[in-house]
């Protein structure tokens, strides 16, 4: 296992493994965090879909905040670039907090954009253009399969979100 905290400036490595396999291990969960890494400042950041599938399986599963699940690339991409039609300036900054296995990694991220755009609400109603900035923490948990991710489970608070997108008060 790896793990990487960057505010406290925390490297760990624990392996479970024989000797002759640990190196093994260790490199595919340092693998596995650079891709994601590579993924979410760079590719999502920069808005660089031809190259989701560098990162992730043409069936990956995904499990979204609010409670739905998508199947496929295209359904992924398709809602990465909706989170662009409201704020297009969206990003995220760094993550603060890494961890993987051979299998499975994680990442706590910081994600912040501006809202220059309406907001269409799922009651079909539009909210307009505030101005404001938002910046949230994110979490991912993503399971590895072939050296792409198959499976994620993406996290933050939807209620501090559509607040700072001006949709809740």
């Amino acid at each position: 296992m790896y793990a990487r905290a960057f505010g406290a400036g925390m490297i760990c490595c624990c392996l479970s493994v024989p000797a002759f396999a640990a190196k093994s291990a260790e490199q595919l969960a340092l693998e596995n965090i650079e891709k994601l890494q590579t993924f979410n400042l760079e590719v999502f950041s920069r808005q660089q879909w031809d190259r989701v599938k560098d990162a992730y399986a043409t069936n990956v599963v995904v499990h979204w905040p609010d409670g739905r699940e998508t199947k496929g690339i295209q359904a992924y991409i398709d809602d990465l670039k909706a989170m662009f039609a409201v704020a297009p300036d969206t990003r995220i900054r760094q993550h603060v907090m890494q961890i993987a296995s051979a299998e499975w990694s994680s990442v706590i991220g910081i994600m912040e954009g501006t809202v220059t755009r309406p907001l269409r609400t799922s009651d079909g109603k539009t909210v307009q253009p505030t101005g404001k900035r938002f910046n949230m923490l994110f979490s991912k948990v993503n399971h590895w399969k072939g050296g792409l991710i198959d499976e994620e489970y993406f996290f933050w608070d939807n209620l501090l979100f559509t607040q700072q997108l001006g949709v809740n008060k």
